[in-house]
């Protein structure tokens, strides 16, 4: 072979690998800004449907909170409770502030969690570690579209006829299942790592897909703060 069939082959060579190369790029950059794409659709989505859920979530809380008022008002009252009787109660505390937002976030959302989750599952980015920080996201909506609320009344009254000595089973099991929830970054952070996927007409959809997010933070916020107050005040704990 001569100098110069043996050059020209190497170059072709060359050649050939780059254009593997540049279209590969081109097809994850393609996956890539699709899926990013498609999680700013299915999240829009799925704030711009629970925002008149919030009605519902504020009805419930406002439903446990005369719950509480009418069963177990007062009980949780640090002063009237020693030290030692302390730890229990703030275990049953815990219980209920969970139970009520479990209430009030939980159960009017199952159903758009799931739908959420379903989608989101199938989502895939180039970048193994950009989906497995997404896939957070479902995990957290079919975790907490699965969680059952206690009776929170129930177990501070039995709780307080065994002299805050003993936490309830139900309380146990309700704090462990909430520490085990999955727990996705912010929705800040996520959008920063997929900001190179984010050009043109996304621009536009993620600007509206914040206005919404944040419109719908700001209202459930203020529903769950408000609620937990009426609720501390109840349980003597406020």
């Amino acid at each position: 072979m001569t100098r110069t069939l043996r050059r020209g082959l190497a170059v072709a060579v060359v050649v050939a690998a780059g254009a593997s190369i540049t279209a590969e790029s081109a097809a994850a950059a393609g996956q890539d800004r699709a899926a990013t794409g498609s999680l700013i659709a299915v999240m829009t989505k799925y704030y711009l449907a629970g925002t008149p859920l919030l009605h519902q979530s504020d009805s419930a809380g406002q439903a446990f909170v005369a719950e509480v008022t009418r069963d177990c008002p007062g009980l949780l009252d640090p002063s009237e409770l020693s030290t030692s009787q302390l730890p229990v109660a703030n275990a049953l505390n815990l219980e209920a502030g969970f139970d009520e937002y479990i209430r009030e976030f939980d159960v009017p959302f199952r159903a758009a969690n799931r739908t959420a989750a379903a989608a989101v599952k199938r989502l895939r980015w180039s970048n193994p570690a950009i989906t497995r920080m997404i896939q957070k996201v479902p995990a957290n909506f079919a975790y907490v579209a699965s969680e059952q609320p206690t009776d929170a009344c129930a177990d501070i009254n039995a709780a307080k006829a065994g002299g805050f000595t003993q936490v309830p089973a139900a309380t146990k099991t309700l704090l462990a299942q909430v520490r085990g929830i999955p727990e996705p970054p912010s929705w800040r952070t996520m959008l920063d790592k997929l900001q190179p996927f984010i050009t043109g007409r996304e621009l536009a959809a993620v600007r509206r897909f914040i206005q919404i997010y944040d419109t719908w933070f700001r209202a459930g916020a203020k529903i769950s703060a408000r609620n937990s107050v009426r609720l501390d005040q109840v349980l003597g704990t406020g």
